[in-house]
């Protein structure tokens, strides 16, 4: 806090942890260290698919702080060498499948695009919002999908950063809509060699 009771920020911390002889810690490098010294996600199953004509390996991961699960569409072979295309996405897919009877547009688009390249990775990160198939099915009977706020649709780096680290990705191609400042990747090694706009 600055002395007129406002939130210190930026500088203020800066001049404030220098009057002190304090260190500052920057909210990357905590990122970094749990990125690096924990494991939040663990295989659970893994088997082959065909989703739009293409033959993928499917890896479900489950999510050891919630239990949700998350998982990998890889194409191609990932292994020492190969920078293969990564995207990572979330939804609510009991929402966009279940209920609408259609995969996300993210999610088409995706494998649409990945049909020019051989090695490529879709990770799919379950929506955190959603505590529950039970909660969603609830929410859409009340009509509530269309209140603000609801069913808010938020990426969760973390996990899709443990899901890359598992797979032993260690330099990749970023597939994004917007280019990103991605930060935490360096805990793991993780190299992200450009973006491509999709």
């Amino acid at each position: 806090m600055n002395e007129d009771g406002t939130m210190a920020r930026g500088q203020d911390l800066f001049n404030f942890a220098k009057k002190h002889k304090l260190k500052i810690g920057k909210i990357e490098d905590l990122i970094a260290y749990r990125l690096k010294k924990e494991k939040l996600v663990k295989l659970k199953k893994q088997s082959q698919i065909n989703v739009k004509k293409q033959k993928y390996k499917i890896k479900i991961y489950e999510n050891l702080l919630d239990g949700s699960e998350h998982f990998a569409l890889i194409k191609g072979k990932i292994k020492k060498g190969i920078t293969p295309r990564v995207r990572v996405i979330s939804s609510n897919i009991v929402q966009n499948y279940l209920i609408n009877q259609k995969l996300p547009n993210s999610f088409n688009k995706t494998l649409d695009y990945f049909k020019k390249y051989q090695n490529c990775v879709l990770i799919f990160i379950k929506d955190t919002n959603l505590s529950s198939v039970t909660q969603t099915l609830r929410k859409y009977k009340n009509k509530e999908f269309d209140k603000k706020g609801a069913d808010k649709s938020i990426k969760n780096y973390g996990i899709g950063a443990q899901i890359i680290k598992d797979l032993n990705i260690k330099n990749m191609i970023l597939i994004t809509r917007t280019l990103k400042k991605v930060i935490g990747l360096d805990g793991y090694g993780i190299k992200i060699k450009k973006q491509e706009l999709i």
